[in-house]
């Protein structure tokens, strides 16, 4: 392989990561932001692994939505708080806590509707 095709070939992987991703050496977002049926299917389907006691495939859901897909700060906040949730229900109760942890600041809190809060 040429010197020069491996560095276009890095720079075409990290170009639509965001800066976090590319500073911390994650993969690129699937897609830029989710669409609001996306998001709703997401939701569905991570409630019905709960509702059938399957803790961890919700936690793969959510996971995967929260890195690979540019969400709103409302959204983010939603799979936040369903990825605590689905951590009590594993016993993992100190993850759970550290999951939210960051919304006991005013002004991320701020930036979420009160339905979430």
């Amino acid at each position: 392989m040429k010197k020069d095709s491996l560095s276009t070939t890095i720079f075409k992987r990290s170009e639509n990561a965001s800066p976090f991703a590319v500073k911390a050496g994650l993969r690129p977002l699937k897609s830029g932001k989710i669409s609001e049926e996306k998001f709703a299917g997401i939701l569905q389907e991570v409630r019905e692994k709960l509702n059938e006691g399957l803790s961890s495939a919700a936690e793969n859901i959510i996971t995967d939505a929260l890195e690979n897909y540019s969400n709103t700060s409302e959204n983010q906040a939603r799979l936040t708080q369903l990825l605590a949730y689905t951590y009590e229900t594993q016993g993992r109760y100190q993850e759970s806590l550290t999951t939210i942890q960051k919304y006991d600041d005013e002004i991320l809190l701020s930036e979420i509707g009160l339905e979430t809060q």
